[in-house]
């Protein structure tokens, strides 16, 4: 099977275990349809990830009924700045629920 998007070749076992269960499932993607390599498939979950920053509230109430995550993945739950500081996404924060009040630069209260 080859990546829908890059057309690099990757094994896929939906509903098997695959490795891509273990990332958010959102709504720009159907993984039943196509298959993503884990490059592409993280890249289309961060572009999806910032733009539910706007999402309303009814939307961040069911993500952050989700939890935190045990752990974290990078480029989906955070990102490493030029100063090598991890940078939570507005999608981790979602999913904590409510600020902080740390000031987070992706803070979505």
């Amino acid at each position: 099977m080859n990546c829908f998007k890059c057309g690099q070749s990757i094994a896929c076992n939906p509903g098997n275990n695959c490795w891509c269960e273990s990332l958010p499932a959102l709504n720009n993607y159907d993984l039943d349809q196509s298959c993503y390599c884990k490059d592409c498939l993280i890249e289309a979950l961060s572009k999806e990830v910032n733009e539910n920053r706007k999402c309303d509230n009814i939307q961040m109430k069911k993500i952050a009924k989700l939890g935190l995550p045990i752990r974290i993945k990078e480029n989906v739950d955070y990102t490493i700045n030029e100063e090598g500081l991890y940078i939570f996404t507005p999608w981790y924060l979602m999913r904590r629920g409510h600020c902080c009040d740390n000031k987070c630069t992706n803070c979505p209260y």
